[in-house]
């Protein structure tokens, strides 16, 4: 934009002119709520500000519980909040279900804000031709450590140790996932400014019925009878991730 200049017109010549010729550093300073990553073509997002409908609450355990709540939010005013429980399953979890997108690499990025020692989670449940596979990071507060669920879909396969991200609920940090969906494939992790290579590491499927499908899953898992909270917002869905 000129500047110098009256602004209701511009009599000589200008001083100064700034462009944005890319698109997606325009869409950011215009408020969009993709400002990190910013990869792959965006088929959803969801800052919960209109709640948290179409996502069902998948939460098990005494006291767990979730909910799109008011502040401490990223995307102000609202947040989505997990809570996990003291007792049994001690998981808050919510899940959203998608179509399989073109056949190209998918993306799941997030903001998560931590706020005492437990496990948070979050990943993919791929159902195509006729097998289901699961894809899925987990950071572990207590320990600092970023795992990704390995290919049996059971183990856990530690990926970085003493990360050691900060918590509490007014400090939010980026998480993203890139898989191959159709292939069965990971491809990378990012955290914050950390980048994790997964490339070719191939999920074992199981046989399942149904019809081709996907599901994103948010989870908060307490490891102790003390509970825990987690906060999630913007969530962007993406496609065609290089």
């Amino acid at each position: 934009m000129a500047s110098g200049h009256p602004d209701w017109g511009q009599a000589q010549q200008t001083g100064l002119i700034a462009t944005v010729s890319d698109l997606g550093e325009l869409a950011a300073r215009l408020g969009s709520i993709d400002t990190f990553y910013r990869t792959g073509n965006v088929i959803f997002l969801d800052d919960f500000d209109n709640g948290a409908a179409g996502w069902q609450d998948q939460s098990s355990g005494v006291g767990s519980s979730t909910a799109a709540v008011a502040g401490p939010a990223l995307s102000a005013p609202n947040a989505l909040q997990l809570v996990a429980g003291g007792a049994l399953n001690r998981r808050g979890w919510r899940q959203r279900q998608f179509n399989v997108p073109t056949e190209s690499r998918t993306g799941i990025e997030i903001a998560v804000a931590l706020n005492s020692a437990a496990q948070f989670r979050f990943g993919l449940e791929v159902l195509y031709g006729a097998e289901l596979k699961l894809f899925e990071l987990m950071y572990d507060v207590s320990t600092g450590n970023l795992s990704y669920l390995g290919p049996n879909g059971i183990t856990y396969v530690t990926l970085a140790t003493a990360l050691n991200l900060g918590s509490g609920l007014y400090q939010w940090h980026y998480f993203k996932l890139i898989v191959d969906p159709v292939a069965g494939e990971y491809v990378q992790a990012r955290v914050d400014y950390h980048t994790y290579a997964l490339t070719s590491i191939a999920v074992t499927g199981s046989p399942s019925g149904g019809s081709d499908a996907m599901a994103v899953d948010l989870i908060a898992q307490a490891i102790d009878a003390s509970g825990m909270e987690a906060r999630v917002d913007n969530f962007i869905f993406t496609i065609n991730e290089p």
